[in-house]
């Protein structure tokens, strides 16, 4: 059997094993494949168990709990034609994995299960290159309709491929040691950027022409002061995967420009949270 053990879990697990980990075939995994629910961890489970012939090895929570469901040697059918050689988990979210993305809990998980899956199935560390080739992938990596999909859909949603792309992958290729620690110099360095960051915005709501809202330069000049920070968190020397959603920053930026105590409260949330990360 290969069940996982959950000891050193950053976010934990169990095992809630299905009825059919008694029944499916065999198989020797050399694909890991990532899934979105759409909707809840509990509500998955229950299908799986309750109302369908579909399964996967693996769901995660929003708070990164890892749930086994099926032994990783035995098959579980969320692939298609890769049903004989993959491992798939299937990850929570609130209804709409398109705009949702993979909580950094899930984050962690995701990448604690691939490293766990590499040493015991050797699945490699690495993007899938073809459907039937070993590797690490999400459900519609080949398209969908596909090997992997039979009907046409986004899984695991347009905002978690991008996750996949330049956060997870590159997180799980730079290897457990590299990604799940951070040095005490690493984490002083995020928090006085973040505090310098919020000096920064913070000068927007108390000196200048330039911090009126309606003023020429005073939209391009919040959305520097948003970049600063969100640069802040994404690039310290050992890189803290964080996603930045373009269109969700704009939307932030416009927001901060027609209202400074808002602005003032983002500075302060995000001090915080960096106050929060040195202390762990």
């Amino acid at each position: 059997m290969a069940l996982l053990d959950f000891t050193d879990a950053p976010h934990g697990g169990q095992l809630r094993l299905l009825p059919e980990n008694q029944t499916e075939p065999a198989i020797v995994p050399r694909v890991l494949i990532y899934h979105s629910i759409v909707g809840s961890a509990e509500g998955a489970y229950l299908m799986f168990r309750d109302r369908s012939n579909l399964e996967s090895h693996f769901i995660v929570a929003q708070d990164g709990e890892v749930w086994q469901l099926i032994d990783t040697t035995r098959q579980a059918d969320a692939n298609l034609d890769a049903n004989a050689f993959a491992i798939s988990v299937e990850t929570e979210d609130r209804g709409d994995p398109d705009s949702q993305p993979w909580t950094a809990a899930q984050l962690d998980s995701l990448a604690w299960i691939a490293w766990r899956v590499n040493r015991l199935h050797a699945v490699p560390l690495r993007r899938c290159p073809a459907w039937n080739s070993a590797g690490i992938g999400y459900h519609t990596l080949f398209g969908s309709p596909s090997h992997w999909t039979p009907v046409a859909k986004s899984c695991p949603g347009r905002v978690r491929i991008r996750q996949f792309d330049e956060v997870l992958l590159p997180r799980i290729v730079a290897g457990e040691e590299a990604s799940m620690a951070l040095s005490d110099a690493d984490k002083q360095w995020i928090t006085g950027r973040l505090e310098e960051s919020e000096r920064r915005v913070a000068r927007y709501v108390d000196h200048g022409d330039a911090t009126q809202p309606g003023s020429a330069n005073h939209h391009v000049k919040v959305r520097e002061d948003v970049a600063a920070v969100l640069d802040a968190v994404t690039a310290p020397p050992t890189p803290v995967p964080v996603v930045v959603d373009e269109a969700a920053a704009d939307a932030i930026a416009q927001n901060l420009a027609a209202n400074s105590l808002f602005l003032q409260a983002i500075a302060n949330a995000v001090a915080d949270e960096a106050h929060q990360r040195g202390a762990e």
